[in-house]
């Protein structure tokens, strides 16, 4: 089971690398100017933490394919993980319900009990991670912005690409420098409906010392609208392509989510 730095920053940011899918958007045209970039940043930033609280009150279940791939493309191997995912102290916490359909057993449940716990320490003392549309509008560079129609909703189109020189702040920023693609958000709240980015620079974990994440790892995030009041993950697909030493790996995560329950302000 590879629950790799990539996909916990991911998750940390609601968000989490698979093969891009083409999302159906129909453009439309709109007599209103958009406003300067700055602004439209500035506006959409000042949304995201109203919108953070709303999602963390919610607990809900992540169903995930992991398969790793050879060079020919071939199959090596396919689990099936089904994750309860809630939030302590605004942070993800991820526990293993069952893997290939059954519930763990013995010493794999003591060592994801082990696991979650330690999760949970960390939110005790870490910054709250910040949401997907953060990371973007702080890590990387808008270059377009467009309205469109998405999903029958008055939305912006964003067109984002690594910014040269910037110096990330945490492991997640790192991670969305150096990723460029297009990122869909609801015009009036901010929040996200859709991105779809891949890993346009190299990007070396831990210096290096784990390895280095390949260009054409790549990200797609759908969300659906809960209860009439925030976006959650609907479906996920990611790609990771890595490297460490002269070992290549090529893993991708098929992710879905349902079961959305509020429990808590």
């Amino acid at each position: 089971m590879k629950r790799l730095f990539l996909t916990g920053v991911l998750a940390g940011s609601s968000l989490l690398f698979l093969i891009p899918a083409a999302h159906a958007a129909d453009a439309s045209s709109s007599a209103a100017a958009l406003p300067a970039l700055d602004v439209l940043t500035k506006s959409l930033l000042d949304k995201q933490k109203a919108l953070s609280a709303l999602r963390h009150q919610y607990t809900y279940t992540e169903h995930e394919i992991q398969r790793d791939r050879s060079a020919d493309g071939k199959i090596t191997r396919e689990d099936k993980f089904d994750y309860e995912i809630k939030y302590v102290k605004d942070h993800t916490i991820s526990r293993i319900l069952k893997k290939n359909d059954a519930a763990l057993a013995g010493d794999e449940q003591a060592s994801e009990d082990a696991r979650v716990q330690k999760q949970i320490d960390e939110a005790s003392r870490t910054p709250v991670p910040a949401s997907t549309v953060e990371n973007v509008l702080n890590a990387t560079k808008v270059t377009d912005v467009k309205r469109l129609t998405y999903k029958n909703v008055k939305a912006l189109e964003l067109d984002f690409e690594p910014r040269d020189g910037y110096a990330p702040k945490d492991k997640a920023e790192q991670l969305f420098s150096h990723l460029s693609g297009k990122m869909i958000v609801d015009e009036d709240s901010g929040d996200m409906m859709h991105i779809d980015a891949k890993v346009a620079t190299a990007m070396k974990v831990l210096g290096g010392i784990a390895g280095e994440l390949d260009v054409g790892s790549s990200l797609v995030i759908d969300t659906t609208l809960v209860n009439n009041e925030v976006r959650i993950a609907s479906n996920e697909k990611r790609r990771i392509l890595a490297r460490k030493l002269l070992a290549r790996t090529d893993t991708e995560y098929e992710i879905s989510y349902s079961g959305y329950k509020k429990v808590g302000n």
